[in-house]
């Protein structure tokens, strides 16, 4: 019988290296080993759910952990969440995002369900690895045949603003190919799928505005649902590209968010184009580098107290520091290292090799602007011409202005002051960082 705590204990005492125990775990993975269930959350808090994650290693963890920066997230950043450290200037989230994919989820799930007649599912309930107990998730969606009871899959929802090359042909964005690889680890389950609808910005955010909703209210009044149905209505109406959008929005809507039956194969046939699903099968190979990693990362860093290395972009690495450094005044002297020193150095070559470039392209910048003297004239005035070559071919000549609009602060300020102080905002802007005489 595979007994972790066991295994921790002979780490603990020195008894077998960090190395021999993650073989020791990995070495299991082929065991029929049954599903955990953490805890059930149909009645979890947000307090609750948050302590749940951060005393553990989720789906959306893996890519960070693995050194693959998404969405800015790095290992550090992660150490310090999982710690409880909170942030001095936490970066703002988009709530919009979050919020209309939660919306979007059950939306997701059914016109997966028009396509491939698997039929989705919920259990309430977060579930830990019975191999290593630090990895806990939270299913979208389980699958099951028609007629079956016993799920013979899981379905991860996604939503997205725009179609991108990472789901073409077979192709899975690789931090959502580890998410469901840690699921079906996790379950001991061979088959997942992932589905994604492109959403546009513009009805994403109406759909976070529906969810919100969806939570102020346990059944719309009439006339919140007819404001809104109008409002959407007359937008419908002036962009053809969030019609069906707004379609199956106000179908949520006055159906107590989901979609009526009958409506679903329409919606999914004219959303074809828009949604996208992947068939993804368990890899043994991923998987135990997926609990390779997450042990290690567990107790070399979580359990040690021990930070991770700075490894991620030098813009998600400042952005980091700078949200956790509390802000200081004065000036401190720092003896240089002689890291600092071979940094510094470098960073002297790329200031040089930088100056150089800019320089070349002033230059070139300058030779265009001496060659475009007459066509400039040819216009003749014209902010609009075409311009045709002797085999036929056009080209079309710009030379219009543009208007502008500015605001005089300082008349606005000294005519209306209250009107000025009530509208002005101040805001502080992240460090820029530099480096003087190099």
């Amino acid at each position: 019988m595979f007994d972790f705590d066991e295994i921790v204990e002979r780490y603990n005492k020195k008894e077998i290296t960090l190395n021999e125990m993650i073989d020791i775990v990995c070495s299991h993975l082929s065991d029929s080993y049954i599903p955990k269930v953490y805890k059930n959350t149909s009645k979890m808090t947000t307090e609750e759910w948050e302590n749940a994650r951060r005393d553990s290693i989720g789906g959306s963890d893996q890519a960070t952990i693995f050194g693959i920066e998404t969405y800015g997230r790095t290992q550090r950043g992660l150490f310090f969440d999982k710690k409880g450290i909170m942030p001095v200037n936490p970066k703002a989230k988009n709530i919009a995002v979050l919020d209309s994919g939660h919306l979007l989820e059950q939306t997701v799930a059914d016109i997966f369900y028009t396509k491939t007649a698997l039929i989705p599912y919920e259990i309430k309930a977060m579930f830990e690895h019975p191999l290593f107990p630090h990895i806990r998730c939270n299913i979208d969606r389980f699958l099951r045949y028609s007629g079956h009871k016993e799920p013979m899959g899981i379905l991860e929802c996604k939503t997205t603003h725009e179609f991108n090359t990472s789901w073409e042909e077979e192709g899975v964005p690789f931090h959502y190919y580890l998410q469901v690889q840690t699921y079906l680890s996790t379950l001991n389950m061979d088959t997942g799928y992932i589905a994604c609808l492109f959403v546009p910005v513009q009805a994403r955010y109406m759909a976070a505005s529906l969810y919100q909703l969806s939570k102020a209210f346990e059944k719309m009044p009439v006339k919140v649902a007819n404001d809104i149905c109008d409002s959407m209505l007359a937008v419908a109406k002036t962009d053809s590209e969030i019609e069906p959008y707004i379609k199956v929005f106000l179908h949520l809507m006055l159906g107590e968010f989901y979609i009526p039956r009958n409506m679903l194969k329409p919606f999914a046939d004219e959303m074809s184009k828009k949604f996208v699903y992947k068939k993804i099968e368990r890899d043994k190979e991923i998987e135990k580098e997926i609990l390779s990693k997450d042990i290690s990362f567990w107790y070399e860093y979580i359990e040690k107290n021990h930070m991770p290395p700075l490894i991620e972009s030098g813009d998600a690495c400042a952005e980091l520091l700078n949200s956790y450094l509390p802000p200081k005044t004065g000036e401190i002297r720092i003896k240089a290292t002689p890291a600092m020193e071979d940094k510094l150095n470098e960073l002297a070559t790329l200031e040089k090799q930088k100056k150089m470039f800019k320089d070349k392209l002033d230059e070139i910048e300058k030779a265009q602007k001496e060659l475009y003297t007459d066509f400039i004239e040819a216009l003749d005035g014209h902010s609009k011409g075409v311009l045709i070559l002797s085999d036929g071919k056009e080209h079309t000549l710009s030379n219009a202005s543009r208007n502008s609009r500015s605001t005089n602060y300082k008349l606005l300020e000294e005519g209306y002051p209250e009107a000025f102080e009530a509208a002005v905002k101040e805001s502080t802007s992240s460090p820029s960082f530099k480096i003087s005489r190099i």
